[in-house]
């Protein structure tokens, strides 16, 4: 057990948050099934653009083949495809 990670909130928990603050976290940044759905639709809008083979990646502006592994990639205008392995390691160092 340990403490919620609230600032101030002193609850013992086995996740994160305590129910109280997963539930108002949950309300104010929206539930994991309604990125999946949004990321699900971007992916489906996405995926003929892509099979053209002269889409550029998101993030390092080479073209994905056709056969490529690609992602979905939220963007702050927008989803976007990126190459899978640009998309996964942009957590390590940022990419405009």
């Amino acid at each position: 057990m340990r403490r919620c990670i609230e600032p101030g909130c002193l609850t013992l928990t086995q996740r994160t948050r305590c129910p109280t603050h997963q539930r108002a976290h949950q309300h104010a940044y929206g539930y994991t099934s309604q990125y999946r759905a949004e990321h699900d639709w971007a992916r489906r809008l996405l995926a003929p653009l892509v099979a053209t083979g002269n889409y550029p990646c998101s993030r390092c502006g080479l073209l994905i083949g056709a056969s490529t592994q690609w992602d979905a990639d939220r963007r702050p205008d927008g989803w976007a495809a990126s190459h899978t392995h640009c998309n996964r390691s942009a957590g390590a160092h940022h990419t405009p």
